[in-house]
């Protein structure tokens, strides 16, 4: 029987297309930035990243601790692994090591969860950016109406940003008619939908100026005559990443550091624990399919408290907040 042997420039390239497709494309980005990380980390000690050594992990990790739980911490290893399986350097050496091995046993007891955490957005940073944006700057307007959709309808920021997959971005056809009491926005997809069932989320109108309603109404404002482009756009008519969303909230919010893109939805589920709302409603609003909600209530304990004990009392604990 004869063989028939394709060139090899052509299993050179499919060879090389079935390493960038060994995980989804979203990891390997992410893959990527940890990699930067360490690297940069390594470069400020005046230490060689590659090929990685013991000392090099250990001091990785001595510098991730705290701002990262130690399972993310085994993650980011994981991540400068796959580049140096790629790159033929020797990783499982120094990885499985007894110093790099017993150095992760420790973080685990010593620090099992970050102490260093996101800040979440709350009712006055809202407030804040309300002031501080440009209200005849399409683009800034266009974020202010993210943020504030985010925060009332425990939005992902992936979900209101650009994505690879152009079928999970929204467009106008996804938002529904405005009324008094809101609007009801359609996901065609998201993180606990692979099947494309779709998911409608309700953001409330409220009386002030952080209302998402009134915000949605002013974006569109600037963009009465478009029907089929995306929702969310900047002032060039492309549609809204997550590093202009990003850039966006740390120029207008540069006194917190620590916010970040999932503030807002981890602010959102805050405020709505603070108005007395269960677990159950919270968990099903932010639609979470595990407990993975409770990390995101980050209210003191006190105001949930306050709002049992007297319901009256619940525009206080919001000032509180």
């Amino acid at each position: 029987m004869n063989q028939q042997y394709l060139p090899i420039e052509v299993l050179h390239n499919r060879t090389s297309t079935f390493l960038q497709n060994r995980c989804q494309s979203r990891t390997l980005r992410g893959y990527t930035r940890i990699v930067l990380r360490y690297a940069a980390c390594c470069a400020h000690y005046n230490m060689e990243a590659f090929p990685p050594t013991q000392d090099t992990l250990c001091l990785w990790m001595a510098h991730l601790t705290g701002t990262c739980a130690a399972n993310t911490i085994a993650n980011y290893l994981s991540a400068v692994g796959d580049f140096c399986k790629l790159n033929a350097f020797d990783y499982t050496t120094p990885r499985m090591s007894f110093r790099v091995q017993s150095s992760l046993r420790g973080i685990r007891i010593l620090f099992p969860h970050a102490t260093i955490r996101k800040s979440p957005l709350t009712i006055t940073h809202l407030q804040q950016l309300h002031h501080r944006i440009n209200h005849n700057n399409a683009s800034q307007v266009t974020f202010y109406a993210m943020i504030t959709c985010c925060f009332f309808g425990l939005l992902r920021l992936g979900e209101v940003t650009l994505r690879e997959d152009s079928r999970r971005t929204l467009l106008f056809k996804h938002i529904g008619n405005i009324t008094t009491r809101g609007v009801t926005i359609t996901l065609p997809a998201s993180k606990t939908d692979p099947y494309w069932g779709s998911t409608e989320v309700f953001l409330p109108r409220l009386a002030e100026v952080y209302c998402p309603v009134k915000c949605v109404e002013r974006m569109l404002t600037f963009r009465r005559e478009s029907t089929t482009q995306t929702l969310f756009e900047n002032q060039q008519g492309t549609p809204f990443t997550r590093k202009q969303f990003l850039y966006y909230l740390h120029a207008l919010l540069p006194e917190d550091p620590l916010i970040s893109g999932h503030s807002a939805r981890a602010g959102g589920a805050t405020w709505a624990a603070s108005l007395g709302l269960s677990e159950l409603e919270i968990c099903r609003m932010g639609r979470w399919s595990s407990d993975a909600y409770r990390k995101y209530l980050r209210a003191h304990p006190l105001l949930q408290y306050i709002i049992r004990i007297n319901p009256n009392n619940e525009r206080n604990t919001i000032a509180l907040y």
